[in-house]
């Protein structure tokens, strides 16, 4: 969408320009191409439209930054979360519950919580790595798969050069 919107702004650039070019050039000394009523008002409309295109620009770079500062906050709390509930006060516990999302509910100690949408997205995200993964090495993935919760080949690559345990 940007894409486009930065194409019509560039259009509408040029139009400016060639709106410029015509008014100041030789041929139109006596207004007879473009008279200073009709360059006013053409002007305008494109300033006006410029100015718009501009802030929907503006406007997709914001949506843009917070679906990116969502991502990168979401991604870090999904790998370091059990982590600190494990090792955390119950301040930190509660936190962290409560930014899995509403609802809580316990039933024979397990916890049921209406859980927030980029939540599920990475969850989607790590089952279809594990339908990938099983098509690639079926039998490599099923003991790795028995030996941890996430294989140590996905977490490093997800993590890069983070120790797994953060402090």
């Amino acid at each position: 969408m940007r894409g486009n919107v930065k194409i019509t702004y560039d259009d509408c650039v040029k139009k400016l320009d060639n709106l410029l070019k015509l008014k100041i050039s030789t041929q139109n000394i006596d207004g007879s191409i473009i008279t200073d009523e009709e360059y006013t008002a053409q002007r305008k409309y494109l300033l006006q439209e410029k100015e718009a295109l501009i802030q929907n620009m503006n406007g997709t770079d914001q949506r843009i930054d917070r679906w990116h500062e969502l991502s990168v906050k979401t991604f870090n709390f999904a790998c370091y979360a059990r982590y600190h509930f494990a090792h955390g006060d119950l301040k930190t516990k509660t936190q962290i519950l409560s930014a899995l999302g509403s609802n809580l509910t316990i039933n024979d100690k397990d916890i049921a919580i209406d859980g927030q949408k980029h939540f599920f997205l990475i969850e989607k995200g790590k089952k279809d790595l594990e339908i990938l993964a099983k098509k690639f090495e079926p039998i490599k993935w099923l003991d790795l798969l028995s030996q941890t919760d996430l294989p140590e080949v996905f977490r490093s690559s997800w993590l890069g050069d983070r120790d797994s345990n953060p402090d």
